[in-house]
């Protein structure tokens, strides 16, 4: 696809993919996207994962939750331009996975959103690291900080935070 649209000159705004998968996999799908388009001579071409949603049969959970986190915080630190959620209908969807269509109260995944509007409003990401697999930490600062972190793992990880200067407050929006 690439090599025929490069030979014949044609222009690609964007490129879009789905991912249903898992974290680690959708990370790999997005740097392979942009590693592909950028040898083709596409450094210019925005990519997109215009469909995402981990696990999603396990929407309504806790564990969904901490995935859907999870991949907010993972796709931050990945070439994409731009991911979108699949899906925060209201009403009866199998990947409907922010309201109960029953009860019209959110599901744990719409917290999650939550949490990461808390580091879009700051605007600036800062460095956060953590060396723990299937946890994942991103964090920001404004005029104040920030910092989400996601266990997706099926056990409790021991946190040392380090490095985050005088701590003023803290809030658990989810655990």
């Amino acid at each position: 696809f690439l090599d025929y649209i490069k030979a014949h000159g044609s222009p690609m705004d964007f490129f879009s993919w789905h991912s249903y998968t898992s974290i680690e996999k959708t990370k790999v799908f997005a740097d392979y996207a942009r590693r592909r388009l950028d040898e083709a001579g596409f450094t210019e071409c925005e990519t997109t994962c215009n469909e995402w949603n981990p696990e999603v049969n396990l929407r309504g959970t806790a564990r969904h939750a901490a995935l859907v986190t999870g991949m907010m915080l993972a796709m931050q630190d990945t070439p994409l331009d731009s991911a979108m959620f699949y899906d925060a209908r209201y009403g009866t969807s199998i990947y409907g996975s922010m309201f109960n269509p029953l009860t019209a109260e959110p599901f744990p995944a719409y917290y999650s959103f939550m949490a990461f509007n808390e580091l879009y409003r700051r605007q600036n990401q800062a460095e956060a690291v953590c060396d723990i697999p299937g946890v994942y930490v991103c964090a920001a600062k404004g005029e104040d900080c920030a910092v989400v972190i996601a266990n997706t793992g099926a056990d409790a990880a021991e946190l040392n935070l380090t490095g985050i200067g005088d701590v003023k407050s803290a809030k658990i929006i989810a655990d």
